[in-house]
Order: C-alpha cells, then sequence, then structure tokens
C-alpha cells in the first residue's frame, strides 16, 4: 500500500510523523525491555549460583559445638561429607564445603585441610551450569590441591586426592 502525501495537509503529514515517531520509541522501549529482563534473569540466576555454590561463614552463635570440637573430630567430619560428595550427594558437596570451609579459616596453613577444600571445590565446579564458574572453580581447587601437595610432599593422602581429581 502506498501513501499519498501530496493530499494531505501540513496537520496531517504531522500527526502522521509523529505517529511514526512514538510507534518507532514504543518499538524501542519493548526491545529494551525485553533486553534488560533477559540480563536481570542471566544474573539472577549466576547470583543464585555463587549463593549455592558459596562457602557461607558461620558466626561463632551459629554451631558452638561445631567450633568447639577439637580440629581432629572437625576434619574427620569434613573427611565424611566429602566422601558423600565424592559418591554423588550434592547436599554434601555444599556442607563439606561449608565444613571445611571454616575449618581452614579457624586453623590457616594445614595442607590436609587445603588439600580437602581444594577437591571440594572440584567437586562444586561439578555442579554448576555456568562454564566459566565451572573453570574457575576448577582452577582454585586444583591450585589448592596442587600448594598442599608441594607444602607436603610425603603426605599419601593428599597426593591420592591430587591424583584422582587432576585424572578426572
Amino acid at each position: 500500500m502506498k501513501l499519498n502525501t501530496k493530499n494531505m495537509g501540513f496537520a496531517d503529514k504531522m500527526l502522521f510523523i509523529l505517529g511514526l515517531t512514538l510507534s518507532g520509541v514504543i518499538a524501542f522501549v519493548l526491545v529494551v525491555g525485553v533486553i534488560v529482563a533477559v540480563i536481570k534473569l542471566y544474573m539472577d540466576d549466576k547470583m543464585r549460583t555463587v549463593q549455592v555454590h558459596s562457602a557461607p561463614m558461620l558466626d561463632d552463635e551459629q554451631e558452638p559445638e561445631l567450633i568447639a570440637a577439637p580440629f581432629e573430630q572437625r576434619l574427620a567430619e569434613a573427611v565424611r561429607h566429602h566422601e558423600e560428595a565424592v559418591a554423588g550427594n550434592r547436599d554434601a558437596v555444599r556442607e563439606a564445603n561449608r565444613v571445611i570451609g571454616r575449618l581452614r579459616l579457624d586453623h590457616p596453613g594445614h595442607p590436609i585441610v587445603d588439600a580437602y577444600h581444594g577437591s571440594v571445590m572440584v567437586l562444586l565446579a561439578r555442579t554448576m551450569h555456568d562454564p566459566m564458574e565451572r573453570r574457575k572453580w576448577t582452577r582454585r581447587g586444583l591450585k589448592l590441591l596442587h600448594e598442599a601437595a608441594a607444602s607436603s610432599p610425603q603426605d599419601r593422602t593428599i597426593r591420592m586426592l591430587r591424583d584422582t581429581i587432576a585424572s578426572r
């Protein structure tokens, strides 16, 4: 359909131009709205992933019996969660990350704790959907495992953890 603007008056032409402009602005606003909504959904999903997979810090009032427990007992609990995580339990992965993360904060510099935390980080990466996040967590975990093995080269447990994770 061809529009004949020769027979239109000045007011009609102005209304026509105004209508075209408004429809263009409305279309632009709709496109921007869709883009913003998609970005918001992506960011919400990314934040949800970070919240689920990051190790929450414990307040001393939150679990006083865990914090008061001796190092060996806390390490045994962390190893138990780690074994459940290796078996495929996703909740155990998060719990192991929480327990081992707190143990690392309370007792820095223990190679065995660093090694288990590195292994748990790689297990966490296995559950992530975003490839970049997965890669970041895997690299962090492998770095911790390598550092633990370097600081305690005679510890067979650390070497076995690192070999198991690296072979996967």
